[in-house]
């Protein structure tokens, strides 16, 4: 047997990128299975098998991005890893709320969510930082709130666009979720540029206008200042023809303000 054939004592064999792809692909389907059959019951070991998925996705996510996009790998990270999470945070503060009030055991629980929060922007951060090297060779230290350059995508860098898009669209609902609006903004606005023809980045920057709206409102001190401009503005406003009726349209738009409401999404 040639030297080459032979496999030299202790030697172990690499596996191929397919064989790698195909593995990893299988332990991410065995531990969906898993945790969805712990579910709720056994809330320690669903959140020791939601971190192994993680790691799985995401290294399926950066090792292939072709594969990711075929089997929709960033919709599974975000939903099995953190948007059921999240949601389960959110209800259960909400509850808390309503029960107790501001306590020092809510306030401990918001803090465990904050955290669980900068967490997932880490990681969200760092998949995105990959796609974009993967882009612009070299180019390593960009921030996902930072303006994205729209790429020609090629057969190297096929499915790359597409994941990119993906994770702008949940790097910035995490931002939200940690009322970063800003931040949440400027994702979302990056995510437009790569596929300006979807409109879910839109409908995204739509939900934090009306959340900016409704923190604006709620807010005694700004509610004021619009109170004082316009009783200083209505006795001019009346002296001309048309200022009855361009008072009843002001009125009417203003009405159509949630004032002091909070939105849940």
């Amino acid at each position: 047997m040639p030297d080459s054939q032979r496999q030299r004592p202790g030697a172990k064999l690499v596996p191929s990128h397919e064989e790698k792809v195909r593995d990893l692909l299988q332990r991410a389907k065995t531990l969906e299975s898993e945790l969805s059959t712990a579910g709720k019951s056994d809330e320690e070991k669903a959140a020791q098998l939601r971190s192994h998925l993680c790691e799985v996705i995401s290294d399926l996510i950066i090792t292939d991005p072709a594969v990711s996009r075929e089997y929709d790998l960033p919709t599974t990270l975000w939903r099995s890893c953190f948007y059921f999470p999240i949601c389960s945070f959110r209800k259960e503060m909400s509850k808390m709320k309503r029960k107790k009030g501001p306590t020092s055991s809510t306030r401990a629980f918001e803090n465990q969510f904050k955290k669980f929060l900068s967490e997932a922007l880490a990681l969200y951060d760092y998949l995105s930082i990959q796609y974009q090297s993967k882009l612009i060779p070299g180019h390593t230290q960009v921030d996902s709130q930072e303006d994205a350059q729209v790429p020609t995508e090629s057969e190297s860098t096929a499915g790359v666009v597409e994941g990119l898009y993906r994770l702008f669209i949940y790097t910035g609902d995490l931002h939200r979720y940690a009322e970063s609006f800003d931040k949440a903004t400027a994702c979302y606005q990056n995510a437009s540029k790569l596929s300006p023809g979807n409109g879910n980045p839109y409908n995204q920057l739509a939900v934090v206008s009306q959340v900016c709206v409704g923190i604006f409102w709620s807010h005694p001190l700004n509610l004021l200042v619009f109170l004082f401009l316009l009783t200083s503005s209505t006795y001019a406003l009346l002296q001309t023809d048309e200022g009855p009726v361009a008072l009843y349209e002001c009125f009417i738009l203003v009405l159509s303000i949630p004032l002091g409401d909070t939105f849940e999404f």
